[in-house]
């Protein structure tokens, strides 16, 4: 279909200006090198692992450094009150009678007193026995699964907002404490006679926490850095290996097509020079021949019937003869496009058979050396005489 001008031309509006396509993301990271693609690609992947590692990392060395400080700070409160507890459950009870002068002077006059800010002892069945606010002591709470592991043995720690409602007076001097749950276990038996509650100001464990997370960062940084420095300098390595290698196979395609282009010229000289001498030999021979006894035959006895014979005979030959000549030696294809190099060889296939080749060629086509000519015509002519 054919279109006017008018139809062909686009339409634009001169009223806004034209937009501009951006490139996108994938656009750009396409138009990198590989080695730059692989190394963001790395560099984001380590990054991202390195985040990650290191969080959890801090995160573990943050709840060892919490449990192995509480376990510390449980066995030195045990062995100051455990002998104090050892009558609970027994004639007396859950009373502590007696005993609350020496929690107040382990909550305020011993070293350890310097690091507890707040301090509860727990019955099993949730009722304070004794605690530094005088006013819980006997009141009973609802007890959450921390509790309930410290009365399986299990010493408990970790950092508290102070939401409970036996947290009250702690609430109203602090934003959150290390909260503590330790048991308190009979000497003879084993069994479990109470819970120890007790709560540390979190500044001097926060300190060691961040200087073995400040650690912990350097290390995985140094570590990340480092992989990423051997995986590009190896993914390097590899590409300048991969663009030798790529380089040399160009270079052997390059001598290979040239080897190959050679040796389509030496076939075709050769081929040329046979069809010559077969030409310029036996062909001339045999014409000579031929005239001689067509020569010979004008005054040859009626019934003799040798000359005919051999006449037949050569006149076979030298067409033969005529015929491998003229496959052997091509026409002269340099000066010709590729459009009449093929032309050329239908033209030729109706001009030796008579049999006319149906030839449609559409789209352009691209210009080639005189080795392809040559191999275009002999493959379109051997194509046309198998069809024939």
């Amino acid at each position: 279909m054919i279109m006017s001008d008018v139809e062909a031309r686009p339409v634009r509006s001169y009223g806004e200006p034209p937009r501009r396509k951006h490139p996108g993301l994938g656009a750009f990271l396409g138009s990198l090198p590989p080695v730059t693609l692989f190394g963001l690609f790395s560099l984001s992947i380590l990054i991202l692992g390195a985040l990650l590692i290191g969080t959890m990392a801090g995160r573990v060395i943050k709840q060892g450094i919490l449990d192995r400080t509480a376990a510390i700070t449980s066995l030195y409160v045990d062995s100051f009150i455990s002998s104090h507890l050892q009558g609970l459950g027994g004639p007396q009870g859950d009373s502590l009678a007696g005993h609350e002068e020496h929690f107040r002077a382990l909550i305020f006059d011993s070293n350890l007193g310097h690091k507890i800010a707040s301090f509860k002892v727990w019955s099993p069945s949730g009722r304070i026995l004794y605690a530094s606010d005088e006013q819980l002591i006997g009141q009973t709470f609802s007890t959450g699964p921390r509790f309930r592991a410290a009365l399986h043995g299990e010493v408990i720690s970790y950092i508290s907002r102070l939401q409970g409602e036996e947290n009250r007076s702690e609430r109203q001097r602090w934003s959150r404490l290390v909260e503590t749950y330790a048991p308190v276990r009979e000497h003879d038996t084993g069994r479990i006679l109470a819970v120890v509650e007790f709560y540390q100001v979190p500044d001097e464990l926060e300190e060691i926490v961040a200087a073995a997370g400040k650690r912990t960062w350097i290390l995985v940084g140094v570590a990340t850095l480092l992989m990423y420095l051997l995986l590009n300098g190896m993914f390097r390595k590899a590409s300048r290996t991969q663009l030798a290698v790529l380089l040399e196979n160009s270079r052997l395609k390059d001598r290979l097509f040239k080897v190959a282009a050679q040796k389509t010229e030496t076939d075709e000289r050769l081929l040329f020079r046979i069809a010559q001498d077969l030409h310029d030999g036996p062909v001339q021979d045999i014409s000579t021949a031929l005239l001689r006894i067509a020569s010979l035959y004008e005054h040859r006895e009626p019934d003799e019937q040798d000359f005919h014979l051999v006449q037949s005979a050569l006149g076979s030959s030298l067409q033969e003869l005529r015929d491998l000549s003229a496959g052997l030696r091509l026409p002269s294809l340099q000066e010709l496009t590729t459009e009449e190099v093929i032309r050329k060889a239908c033209d030729d296939h109706l001009a030796r058979t008579g049999s006319r080749a149906g030839l449609e060629l559409t789209g352009w086509l691209q210009k080639v050396q005189h080795p392809v000519k040559i191999a275009i015509y002999r493959t379109i002519r051997e194509a046309l005489n198998n069809a024939y």
